[in-house]
């Protein structure tokens, strides 16, 4: 039986398979320091990849007001200026704490969120105000805490209180 061979940039012929090309060709480096921001348990993914695409939108007054809501939920500082707000998220990387997941929940579905609305008004012609895109926001990080499992604690139970999770 013939079998197809590839040959990687490693020199090392395989049998081949997508997979066994693709770890060839596709480019690596180390991991950067705003991996565990991007990538954590409990991430919603299709929020991933607008996440750290600066955007002029992010900084206009409706994303401005957009943000005002979500800042009651979270601990990261009252700013506006973008590299501001992705320091503060990058800097709840390490954190596993309730605190720090709601933080990045709320800051990678407003950025997309926001990005989405911005599409719908150039596209569709549909604007939403930002109390309720926020409401949108504020379902879609709350469904997400309802599915995650937390260790009981005094904290949890704010956070529970807070979020409307009971």
């Amino acid at each position: 039986m013939d079998q197809i061979q590839w040959q990687g940039l490693d020199g090392v012929a395989r049998i081949f398979s997508i997979s066994t090309a693709y770890e060839s060709i596709r480019p690596t480096a180390g991991t950067v320091p705003w991996f565990d921001a991007i990538w954590f348990p409990n991430c919603v993914p299709r929020h991933i990849m607008s996440r750290f695409s600066k955007s002029p939108f992010f900084e206009c007054r409706y994303s401005t007001d957009v943000w005002n809501h979500a800042l009651e939920y979270t601990q990261i500082t009252s700013s506006h200026e973008w590299s501001m707000v992705a320091s503060d998220t990058v800097g709840f990387r390490a954190n596993k704490s309730a605190a720090s997941l709601v933080a990045k929940l709320l800051f990678g579905a407003t950025i997309y969120f926001i990005w989405q609305e911005r599409n719908s008004r150039l596209f569709n012609s549909k604007k939403r105000a930002a109390k309720e895109l926020f409401g949108v926001i504020y379902s879609t990080v709350r469904l997400k805490l309802l599915s995650v499992q937390f260790k009981e604690s005094c904290q949890i139970d704010q956070l529970r209180i807070a979020c409307k999770l009971k």
